[in-house]
């Protein structure tokens, strides 16, 4: 009989990832959209539903995390942030209610503001060298698309990080290796598909979705996770 594809961690991640962005899908849409992002490599749908039935009853035992709250000033006293990253998250906040990220933005969480903190100076670096055009419009209000989007792109990759630490906490899996330092940072696909693909990208802030972000940032981790495996098949042929 012919065996299926291998489940590996990153595949029961990615049932986690479907699964925790659409808690009222039924498992065969679950099982749908996971084979749409893995293709060939995805599992059937009997795998598909063990690890949803797993997933569910983790859900029911493990308590909500307070790093899932809505952050505001309040939440300093047990998740201290650096003073100088505080008016950064303002401007988050300032830009979600006003509906600038869009109408299914949700609320800043506390788990996404560590993760702001954390990478704030880096995407800046970064954003500065694939955009330097963008230099003196980062300064501007919030109001204007300069400064506007480079703060999209923040909460955009900050909330990467931030699914996916959740994603492995729910799948029991040790956090790492899933692409996004790749992506975002050392390969740098996010910005050259954002680039290439996207010439509006900085150009026209009206132009750019919720959806198209995310599929920037999701078929870049996609690309560094094929860089990754063939640099491995690669080093075990060797």
């Amino acid at each position: 009989m012919a065996k299926g594809p291998l489940i590996t961690d990153q595949t029961l991640q990615r049932i986690a990832d479907v699964f925790l962005r659409n808690p009222t899908w039924r498992v065969k849409q679950i099982q749908v959209e996971v084979e749409r992002q893995m293709r060939s490599r995805a599992p059937g749908i009997s795998a598909v539903q063990k690890e949803v039935t797993r997933l569910r009853k983790r859900v029911a035992e493990v308590p909500a995390s307070d790093l899932d709250k809505p952050w505001n000033m309040s939440t300093l006293s047990e998740h201290e942030l650096p003073p100088k990253i505080i008016p950064v998250l303002v401007e988050m906040q300032k830009l979600q209610k006003s509906g600038w990220f869009g109408p299914t933005a949700t609320e800043l969480t506390v788990r996404q503001a560590r993760w702001v903190c954390r990478l704030y100076y880096l995407i800046a670096e970064t954003y500065l060298r694939k955009f330097p055009q963008a230099t003196d419009e980062l300064k501007r209000p919030i109001s204007e698309t300069g400064r506007g989007l480079f703060l999209w792109t923040v909460f955009i990759i900050a909330a990467s990080y931030a699914q996916q630490e959740i994603v492995c906490g729910l799948a029991g899996k040790e956090y790492g290796g899933l692409g996004l330092d790749s992506a975002f940072f050392i390969d740098e696909l996010y910005w050259e598909m954002s680039v290439d693909n996207k010439a509006v990208y900085y150009a026209d802030i009206r132009a750019l979705s919720k959806v198209t972000q995310w599929d920037f940032a999701h078929a870049a981790i996609k690309k560094a996770r094929r860089k990754e495996r063939r640099s491995n098949k690669s080093a075990d042929q060797s």
